[in-house]
């Protein structure tokens, strides 16, 4: 499977995810929702039972999107390193061929359907404490925010949100580091170049 097969097979699992999650939240009291905010960040709901409900499935679609987003990035975070070895390098990479945990996966082709939902799979398990943390973590670095911009909703999204990111991309770097001759310290530089490379291009697809 080339690489937009891959992006398009995370987009499905992520929406299929992410609708599970916001379910599992909505029946819960444990399960953590980007939309449950510390107590100094005001949620007011009109008294009107229309504009109630439209708040309402706001944060419902709301929750929704962060489940699909944070799901999806590290799901790439995971996956893409060693697809982009074998596009770039044309070499066939097994999961067995990871670096120090080699042996106890099985000897099959990154790029294959089974392994693809191995990612999915792995993503989940990694995904939901991931989520657990991110929430616990948030609530003090809003409080330090707090002190200097008033933290509502939408700024309280975003740190979440960045969160994620910074825990996706040490999980790139230590993809990249298994399934690559490297360092850490290489792997961390290597990321940064894609991501240099991917902003450069992005920029000039918007000139």
């Amino acid at each position: 499977m080339d690489a937009m097969t891959n992006i398009i097979y995370g987009v499905i699992s992520g929406l299929i995810a992410a609708f599970l999650f916001e379910l599992l939240r909505s029946k819960s009291n444990w399960f953590p929702g980007p939309s449950q905010a510390p107590e100094y960040i005001e949620l007011e709901l009109p008294d009107e039972t229309r504009a109630k409900n439209r708040a309402k499935f706001n944060l419902a679609m709301f929750n929704i999107f962060f489940y699909f987003y944070t799901f999806f990035i590290v799901y790439i975070a995971l996956l893409m390193p060693p697809m982009l070895k074998t596009i770039f390098k044309k070499n066939i990479i097994f999961l067995s061929d990871a670096r120090f945990i080699g042996d106890l996966l099985p000897h099959i082709e990154i790029g294959t359907s089974y392994v693809q939902g191995s990612f999915v799979l792995i993503a989940l398990i990694i995904y939901i404490p991931l989520l657990l943390i991110v929430s616990k973590l948030s609530i003090p670095i809003a409080s330090i925010v707090d002190k200097f911009w008033t933290v509502d909703i939408y700024r309280w999204r975003r740190i979440q949100g960045l969160l994620f990111a910074l825990f996706a991309a040490c999980l790139a770097v230590m993809s990249i580091y298994l399934f690559n001759e490297t360092t850490l310290k290489g792997a961390f530089i290597a990321f940064i170049a894609f991501i240099f490379i991917a902003t450069v291009f992005a920029s000039g697809g918007r000139r």
